[in-house]
């Protein structure tokens, strides 16, 4: 088993979610404990319908290296979560709204 099957078979619980808020290195997501979130899981962070050139609506965001902008859970309430961005360019690249999804 490869992937997502493997990660099923294991009871790896699926979370997707939302950037509500950004301020310098840190986002506001709209999940929290109620949905199953950890402190300190990760995150990729996905292009929104609304997603300014170069992205494309659905895409991984990337850095010009292809490193992956991603969130690390640093603060978890009962219905939403705060996170560092990482890398730290990631923060230009990213815009309220984009989805997350865990890594």
């Amino acid at each position: 088993m490869h992937g997502l099957a493997l990660k099923l078979a294991q009871r790896f619980i699926l979370l997707k979610g939302a950037i509500t808020h950004l301020k310098k290195q840190k986002a506001r997501i709209n999940i929290g404990a109620e949905d199953g979130i950890l402190l300190g899981s990760k995150y990729v962070v996905i292009a929104s319908e609304t997603i300014q050139p170069p992205h494309q609506s659905g895409s991984l965001i990337k850095l010009d290296n292809g490193q992956f902008v991603e969130l690390k859970i640093t603060k978890v309430e009962e219905n939403f979560s705060e996170a560092n961005i990482f890398p730290r360019k990631g923060q230009t690249l990213i815009q309220e709204g984009d989805l997350i999804y865990a890594r």
